[in-house]
């Protein structure tokens, strides 16, 4: 990352100049270490140009680089204090916080569109709070000082744009405040125009970055935009439209990141940290379109590569019977790790009545659905980086245990290992949540060992301790082989016991097998512990249900992609139209 600094001033001195020349930075600060470079490299750095500035780099030592990014920070904090609230803005103007953003609102937008003024300042804070939760602190930190202005919108003309230079500004009569600066004059529209585009305020903050702390010819930026120009793989790709219910549309011709290098930086950030209108969408689809741009985008934005597996994971697939199929836990988990800055596609792929052992009780209407036959479509069709699985309360299929259903179970379970770990992914085995007979829906269903049949109707009574206790006991035992093993059944046994010792009546589900909401967020909670040793944070309910309202669009379109064999189940939408419809949910 130092080097990547230093490189940002030799490549933005000429935008810096305007401002803060160097000789103003002396007379500012005369005894800045970067006055060294007068007497240690003053030629060299007078050269730069002539030589590759790999080469220049390498002839600085440690302390002349310190003292450049000392330099850097200096410049950029002169060249946005000249825009920022201490001077006055254009008349007509007034600054607003939002989120640690100075925004300055047009009095024109405020009298003549009210309402759309409002949602846009409703809908720009969720993005900006977004980018907190995101993008690396440091980045966030330089980027709040950023002011962005909602202006009407000019001879027609509705956009969101950074200005890089006050040139074109004087040029064309607009105040020269609004260099290095955003500006919004799509307000009335801005709703529509974030339908399309979620993450538009990250795409003009990515410019203001490259273009202040980089440099607008950044070198390996530059070189990665001419090769993947060159490799012909952003030309007519798909486009989401915006427009609901309308389908993707083919982007005819380059994409937009094809206009220049600035453009293709701010299109692959926003795909890296967020989501983009155009292919490649999001992170994992970036990783698979475009992968040598990965390292650096994360070198740039100081993007540290966690250890833990959920947070280096870009596409988790989540498998399981009609527990996972419930979902809640995977939106909570979804909005956790949003609160971390990470947001990974998640395929949430449960089967309602689906096993793993291949078996089905006499009474039950149709053949149990075995993940095995859906399995390598799955792998095949979502390439997860990560897999949660969670089976189990089918398995038994309700029965008193029995080694045969036991060692179906294993064989399954033992299938599923072998083929994540050929299809070159990370397995996390979650043990089945128990089933609770006190549960108001269950006391009713439960038999007795000699009863002449057993179903999901028909329970046998110590189903809990009989059957799932061994079966969560071994999943815990293979902990060996796979990245992780989450014990769901003792964590919820152990938080519902707690919560009767207040309240005898308690209970996580209705009929003692599919968990209520309180059940999901305790399975989330106990994942979360177990994952990263710390409580799952508190979690915004208007994020956990921007992650519901995304996932009940895109689940079926998935189970319909990857295709079951269980009757019933309603079809979803095709993939390409769902990523659409999902891609308008906002927050």
């Amino acid at each position: 990352m130092i080097r990547h600094l230093c490189l940002s001033i030799l490549l933005t001195g000429a935008a810096f100049a305007e401002l803060t020349p160097y000789s103003l930075f002396k007379r500012q600060h005369p005894k800045h270490p970067a006055h060294q470079l007068d007497l240690e490299g003053k030629k060299a750095f007078a050269a730069h140009r002539a030589i590759s500035n790999k080469e220049f780099l390498a002839k600085l030592d440690q302390k002349q680089m310190r003292a450049l990014v000392s330099y850097r920070d200096v410049l950029a904090a002169n060249l946005l204090a000249a825009h920022h609230p201490k001077f006055p803005p254009p008349q007509g103007y007034t600054g607003e916080n939002h989120k640690g953003w100075t925004i300055f609102v047009h009095e024109d937008l405020k009298k003549n569109h009210p309402e759309e003024t409002k949602l846009a300042l409703h809908l720009l804070g969720n993005q900006l709070q977004d980018i907190i939760d995101r993008v690396p602190a440091p980045a966030v930190d330089y980027m709040k000082k950023v002011p962005h202005w909602f202006s009407p919108s000019k001879n027609g003309n509705s956009s969101a744009c950074h200005h890089p230079s006050s040139g074109w500004l004087k040029a064309n009569g607009f105040p020269v405040q609004f260099s290095k600066t955003i500006e919004y004059t799509n307000i009335p529209q801005f709703k529509q125009d974030t339908m399309r585009m979620p993450n538009l305020a990250l795409h003009e903050l990515s410019h203001a970055y490259h273009n202040h702390i980089l440099g607008d010819d950044h070198q390996e930026i530059f070189l990665a935009y001419r090769r993947a120009k060159k490799s012909g793989t952003y030309i007519d790709v798909p486009r989401r439209t915006g427009v609901p219910r309308q389908p993707l549309k083919t982007y005819h011709g380059p994409a937009y990141a094809m206009n220049n290098q600035m453009e293709y930086f701010a299109e692959t950030t926003e795909a890296y940290f967020g989501e983009n209108d155009i292919t490649p969408y999001d992170c994992a689809a970036l990783i698979e379109h475009d992968p040598k741009i990965i390292p650096i985008l994360e070198d740039v934005w100081g993007v540290t590569k966690s250890k833990n597996i959920l947070l280096a994971s870009n596409r988790i697939l989540f498998l399981g019977d009609s527990i996972t199929a419930g979902r809640h836990f995977i939106h909570d988990l979804q909005a956790a790790l949003h609160l971390k800055g990470h947001a990974p596609e998640v395929i949430a792929a449960g089967l309602s009545s689906e096993t793993l052992c291949g078996l089905s009780e006499s009474k039950h209407p149709f053949p149990r659905p075995n993940l095995q036959e859906r399995l390598d479509r799955a792998l095949a069709k979502a390439k997860p980086d990560l897999i949660f699985a969670c089976y189990g309360m089918n398995d038994g299929i309700y029965h008193p245990f029995s080694e045969e259903r036991f060692a179906a179970y294993q064989k399954g379970v033992n299938t599923l290992i072998a083929k994540a770990d050929k299809a070159g992914c990370k397995l996390i085995l979650l043990t089945p949540p128990p089933f609770d007979p006190l549960a108001p829906g269950a006391r009713k269903a439960l038999v007795s060992s000699d009863a002449s049949s057993f179903s999901w109707t028909s329970i046998y009574e110590h189903y809990d301790r009989d059957v799932l206790t061994p079966y969560a006991a071994w999943i815990v035992k293979q902990s060996h082989r796979v990245e992780a093993v989450v014990d769901l059944h003792t964590a919820i046994n152990n938080f519902q016991q707690a919560q009767r010792q207040k309240n005898p009546g308690f209970s996580l589900s209705s009929d003692g097998i599919h968990p209520n909401k309180t059940g999901h967020r305790a399975m989330a909670k106990a994942i979360h512990q177990s994952l990263f040793d710390k409580p799952l944070p508190e979690l915004p309910e208007d994020l956990v249900d921007f992650y519901r309202r995304r996932q009940s669009v895109l689940s079926q379109s998935w189970m319909s992609h990857i295709g079951h064999k269980r009757p019933g189940a309603k079809a979803g939408l095709p993939l390409p139209e769902a990523q659409a419809r999902a891609a308008q949910v906002l927050r």
